[in-house]
């Protein structure tokens, strides 16, 4: 079976973003959400969402075939529709795509930027210049803390 790859959650996103968010996707958010989608898969399933490494670009996280794909749009909205295999995705995943795309569609792609360039699994990856992979563990360590301490003070 097909390893499921940030290609193909790209796919859903743009084939989804407007029936959760009045938003549209550029590269550069969609490299945004592609980073939380993969954080908050990785906290609450234990396993990555999607095979690809995530790495550090000056701009923020940069995944090659996504750039390959949609990087010809630069700063303009993607216009080409991702034709999402849902049967591949499974029930799981879509149900949790449609939760993120819910909460995180809405977010400007500076938005996201200005939160994750704070937070210490880029910071740490950063440190070592543009191009290093961030580390699953380091993701999953620093956002179950995070969920744990929001769920102590909600």
């Amino acid at each position: 079976m097909k390893k499921i790859d940030a290609l193909d959650i790209s796919a859903y996103f743009l084939d989804n973003i407007y029936e959760f968010n009045d938003s549209y996707l550029t590269v550069r958010k969609l490299y945004k959400v592609l980073y939380y989608a993969q954080v908050w898969y990785l906290v609450n399933f234990g396993v990555p969402l999607f095979e690809d490494d995530i790495v550090t670009w000056e701009f923020g996280p940069y995944i090659m075939l996504v750039e390959s794909a949609y990087g010809c749009y630069g700063y303009a909205s993607i216009e080409d529709y991702g034709m999402c295999n849902k049967e591949l995705l499974g029930k799981k995943r879509i149900e949790f795509l449609d939760e993120f795309l819910e909460v995180f569609g809405q977010f400007s792609a500076t938005h996201l930027w200005n939160m994750i360039k704070i937070e210490d699994p880029w910071i740490k990856a950063y440190k070592k210049g543009e191009g290093v992979v961030i580390d699953l563990e380091d993701m999953k360590e620093f956002y179950t803390k995070l969920l744990n301490k929001d769920k102590k003070h909600g």
